[in-house]
């Protein structure tokens, strides 16, 4: 049979506070866990199931979680690396196009394409164009050709920058002085012949 023991209604009205203030401290979704903590602290012997058996259990999910959060993350930074790499690849491609193009337009050497390189490089520009165009510009530019005396300064071809008697025929009528030239290099051989 259970004891009986009497107390007065202070106590009983204290200890019914105290009883309800712990339940709704235990009960609190935000805060019962911590509270539990800190009564297993204090009574290491106290039965709370949620710290006996939970604790371990969400130490080995904290573990496994941190552990795959660590995983993620490394993955998330090669991730990350190898598209800047490929970035930096397409980029590269497309600046080496652009000074291969550059250099072809404006018919650089290899002394030329070596200055227009210096030069993207001392402005701290990608345009291989206008480098191009620079190092073009920077060329000396050719003397005109002189009359070099080895065919004639002016050319008179079948009479027709200045009159000619002996083409007259040709311009008038052309197959009668194809018939006259075919007959004079037939005579021609004929004589010599």
């Amino acid at each position: 049979m259970p004891e009986i023991v009497t107390i007065d209604k202070a106590q009983l009205l204290a200890h019914e506070d105290a009883s309800k203030l712990l339940n709704q401290l235990l009960g609190d979704p935000d805060h019962s866990l911590s509270i539990q903590r800190a009564i297993k602290k204090v009574r290491p012997q106290a039965a709370l199931p949620q710290i006996d058996i939970g604790d371990p259990i969400r130490t080995e999910f904290r573990t496994e979680l941190d552990a795959l959060k660590a995983q993620n993350q490394s993955l998330i930074e090669r991730i990350a690396a190898e598209d800047q790499r490929r970035a930096d690849e397409a980029a590269e491609r497309d600046l080496r196009s652009k000074i291969d193009h550059a250099s072809a337009k404006f018919h650089l050497t290899g002394e030329g394409r070596d200055m227009m390189l210096d030069r993207m490089k001392k402005e701290g520009s990608f345009d291989a164009e206008a480098a191009a165009a620079w190092v073009a510009a920077q060329e000396p530019s050719s003397a005109p050709v002189a009359n070099t005396g080895f065919a004639p300064s002016e050319l008179n071809l079948f009479g027709v920058a200045e009159k000619d008697d002996k083409f007259a025929l040709l311009h008038t009528k052309p197959w009668s002085f194809f018939d006259n030239e075919v007959n004079a290099v037939l005579r021609d051989f004929q004589a010599a012949a």
